[in-house]
């Protein structure tokens, strides 16, 4: 999940880094393991201060229009990411909890009409195949 937030007024941000090393639990009957926390700084000016130097750095002083955008990892997966149920892949989507490149590329789910949010079943099938034929 990502959570962004703007600066609207100069303060100064401090990172409180998780371990470099840790252990993630196991994901079972087909589930994968998830991405890992990840954090940057996007200044009002475009520049980026990515993972590593907001690690290594931990005290920012932000400015207004600076974004501070986190990453939270989420749990391990239970089950086939494609075999999940597509409308609980498209109200991930519609819920902010995923995006639709994520419900593409992981579940298999192709959601058209972006505005209206809804799947294309047909897509969704062809997909869901091709991508079982890889693995």
């Amino acid at each position: 999940m990502w959570n962004v937030w703007t600066a609207d007024a100069e303060f100064t941000a401090a990172y409180c880094v998780d371990p470099y090393e840790y252990e993630i639990g196991p994901a079972i009957e087909g589930g994968q393991i998830p991405r890992p926390n990840e954090k940057k700084i996007v200044r009002k000016d475009g520049t980026v201060i990515g993972h590593e130097e907001c690690r290594s750095v931990q005290f920012f002083t932000l400015e207004p229009g600076d974004r501070i955008i986190d990453y939270l990892q989420g749990g391990c997966g239970v089950g086939d990411p494609l075999e999940r149920d597509v409308n609980a892949v498209l109200k991930d989507v519609m819920e902010g909890k995923i995006s639709v490149q994520r419900a593409r590329e992981v579940y298999g789910v192709i959601i058209s009409d972006v505005p209206e949010m809804r799947v294309d079943m047909d897509a969704t099938e062809n997909l869901r195949n091709e991508l079982k034929k890889r693995s």
